[in-house]
């Protein structure tokens, strides 16, 4: 940024920069320490990529929900082939044109669904959002019943006959096929359908349903994307699903009376087997399949505990063996491995990653080498598909460069995935080995999401052999020059961090790092407290993130920085405390922990940003979030203008600040709240005060890239 001539002020330079001046280029080697004082180029790389702690967080919920304790999916596409269908009717809408298919849901299921529901307090509040609607998109996470979840919606709202289209119905379909009144549900609506909707078609299709006096209901996952915003008005969140024990006591009522269900819940032992079995990131279908293995074993004789237990941890294991071992081809198994991995990311994502497997596992002695050459066109993709029990689906991903539209690959059945490597990992002990090397390969990936899934992954396996995991693959990630292995290692240790009985052992395996001198085990044990245990035990994150930020290494500081974004992208609530500690660091006279605490903040700073619904714009999530708390309003304050004057990053905090200007430049209330923080850093600094008055008239005149002369004059005013 130029300075401004005319006004006489002092240029960012003059203003901030310290008379020896700090040189900009690290000096260390590229796989070394690298002093703190020397990350100015890494600072200003990595503001120019925001929104990598909120990827990191979406990546690592996903692959929570992937490899969530899985069971039978009750209510999936499946069950509903085999129970819920008892009548098909064809539509067909003229010559050649294609066929609608339309069932009526089996009358038990219906009756099951109404008797066995929770509803709950926060179901209540999604039936009056409902109130009024003739055409509902639910929108909900795999697992969370949300299937059953649309049936008592329509249930609900009066209709006592329902019927179902097929996923892949389309949206001028619907409508020509609605002949009369009824409740009408879509059951995870196709991807690609999904973002053929259109405002438009939703309005018309409302007002049809309500002269006929029917109800429509579809259902899709937290994950996708739509094409046309104005369908959002007729989107409607299961934002908190009811609770597993709830579900478990409702279908025991149902299943076996009121008193038969109160003698079977004091059972001793019944409720520590379904605490078991039945984890908190079960699908919800799990917790109905352990009332029905309860009425099994009851019709038997007796309720015995133990075998209760081991069928409901064989229901699916069992199912996966058959399959799994009956695959024709190992390349099928390959596949398979890495689809269970990759669950739900693009296809040729995962074909590579299997195809790298196959070469690791081909290459090892155990395994002959293959004498003749393979056709490369003996099966197509969809046999291969099909065989590994997975469907292709058209949607779009994320990607840095915005969305894109892609073909993903997912198991039907969302048990599948931890199933098949647990599977492998537990019954092909000669595989373990090659196993655990392709997966430290995977860090080497070029995409996030493969990465992340790799790291979940052997953070499964270590929670059935921690001590070798944290031994073999832990501890050499961990001490890796390589800033993706040592992720890796913190991301793996989240399972067992968050396990009851690996709680403490992961704890000590941290405290461990931290207590030696490697700048890499203090770099991985930094981002341990960042998404992968920060978010299960904040308070404990908070104070050794203080004990690690009195260091001059940089990527430890970078590590804490996207820690602490993490939490903050995590919990609103932690952005006091985080940039409150930040401050504290950057006024200390240790110069290693002042500059951790200018890196931390100017992470906080220029990652940390708030998207609004439409997608575009958005405004710097610490501005919103200070706009409503006055103590985090002066802790930013204080901040920017520490920053804005430090020796070391300052002009890096400018270009941050000019980033900030650009994203408030479209919203008028936002233009306000970025003038009153940046008066408010400069109270009682008349130096603060020039430099912000200096970039202010960058913004609206200069030639830089910065281009924001709204907020500039907003600015300007403020003083």
């Amino acid at each position: 940024m130029s300075p401004d001539p005319g006004a006489g002020a002092t240029t960012p330079a003059q203003a901030a920069t310290p008379a020896a001046g700090v040189p900009q280029q690290p000096s260390a080697p590229a796989d070394g320490p690298r002093r703190i004082r020397e990350a100015g180029t890494e600072v200003a790389a990595n503001a120019a990529q925001p929104r990598k702690a909120a990827e990191v967080n979406n990546l690592r919920r996903e692959a929570d929900v992937v490899f969530a304790s899985g069971g039978a999916y009750f209510g999936s596409a499946t069950m509903a082939d085999s129970v819920a269908r008892d009548k098909i009717v064809y539509n067909f809408a003229g010559p050649g044109a294609r066929t609608t298919v339309v069932y009526r849901l089996d009358a038990n299921h219906v009756r099951m669904v109404q008797e066995t529901f929770v509803a709950d307090a926060a179901y209540a509040g999604l039936l009056g959002r409902c109130r009024g609607r003739n055409v509902i998109i639910l929108q909900a996470a795999r697992g969370s019943g949300r299937g059953a979840t649309a049936l008592r919606l329509l249930l609900d709202h009066h209709q006592s006959e329902i019927f179902g289209f097929t996923p892949d119905v389309s949206p001028d379909e619907i409508g020509k096929a609605i002949g009369g009144s009824g409740g009408y549900l879509i059951e995870d609506m196709d991807d690609r359908r999904i973002r053929e909707l259109t405002a438009l078609t939703l309005h018309d299709l409302d007002a049809r349903l309500g002269s006929l006096g029917a109800k429509l209901v579809v259902t899709m996952s937290a994950g996708v994307t739509l094409a046309d915003s104005g369908v959002r008005r007729f989107v409607v969140q299961l934002e908190r699903p009811a609770a597993h024990r709830a579900i478990l006591e409702s279908h025991l009522r149902y299943r076996l009376g009121p008193a038969g269900a109160d003698d079977v819940l004091r059972r001793p032992g019944l409720i520590a087997v379904f605490d078991e079995v039945v984890t908190s990131d079960s699908a919800r279908e799990r917790a109905a399949e352990f009332a029905i293995r309860v009425e099994d074993l009851l019709s038997r004789g007796r309720l015995d505990v133990d075998l209760l237990r081991a069928r409901m941890r064989t229901s699916v294991t069992a199912e996966v063996e058959t399959w799994f071992s009956g695959l024709a081809t190992p390349s099928l198994k390959y596949l398979a491995i890495a689809a269970a991995l990759l669950d739900g990311l693009p296809y040729q994502t995962v074909v590579e990653p299997a195809e790298s497997l196959q070469r690791r596992l081909e290459s090892t002695p155990s395994t002959p080498a293959p004498t003749t050459a393979a056709d490369p066109f003996a099966t197509g993709r969809t046999h291969r598909v099909r065989e590994i029990r997975a469907q292709i689906v058209q949607t779009e991903v994320m990607t840095r460069l915005g969305k894109v539209p892609a073909e993903v690959i997912r198991y039907r059945d969302p048990a599948y995935p931890r199933a098949v490597l647990e599977l492998v990992w537990r019954e092909y002990d000669e595989l373990r080995g090659a196993l655990l090397g392709w997966l430290s390969d995977l860090a080497n990936h070029p995409v996030d999401a493969v990465r992340v899934r790799a790291a979940a992954a052997v953070g499964l396996i270590s929670t059935t052999a921690f001590d070798h995991i944290s031994k073999s693959v832990l501890r050499p990630w961990a001490a890796d020059h390589k800033e993706n292995k040592r992720e890796m290692a913190a991301y793996a240790l989240q399972a067992a961090g968050r396990s009851t009985r690996l709680r403490q052992q992961a704890l000590a395996l941290v405290d461990e790092w931290i207590a030696g001198q490697s700048w890499q085990l203090h770099a991985t044990a930094a981002r341990v407290y960042g998404s992968a245990l920060g978010t299960t035990l904040p308070e404990r994150a908070f104070d050794e993130l203080d004990r690690l930020s009195e260091n001059d290494d940089a990527d430890v500081a970078f590590a804490i920085g996207y820690s602490l974004a993490e939490l903050i992208d995590a919990d609103h609530a932690h952005a006091l405390p985080a940039t409150d500690m930040t401050v504290r660091w950057m006024r200390s006279r240790h110069q290693g922990r002042s500059a951790t605490g200018e890196i931390a903040f100017l992470t906080l700073a220029a990652d940390l940003v708030a998207v609004p619904e439409s997608g575009q714009g958005g405004w710097p999530l610490l501005l919103q979030l200070a706009t409503a708390d006055r103590a985090l309003h002066h802790s930013v304050a204080s901040a920017w203008d520490i920053t804005l004057n430090g020796a070391m990053f300052h002009e890096i905090a400018q270009d941050i600040a000019g980033a900030w200007a650009e994203l408030t430049e479209p919203d008028p209330r936002a233009r306000q709240a970025l003038a009153l923080m940046l008066a408010a850093a400069a109270v009682g600094n008349e130096r603060t005060e020039k430099i912000v008055r200096w970039m202010a008239r960058g913004w609206m005149t200069g030639p830089g890239a910065v281009r924001a002369p709204r907020t500039a004059q907003a600015v300007l005013a403020a003083f």
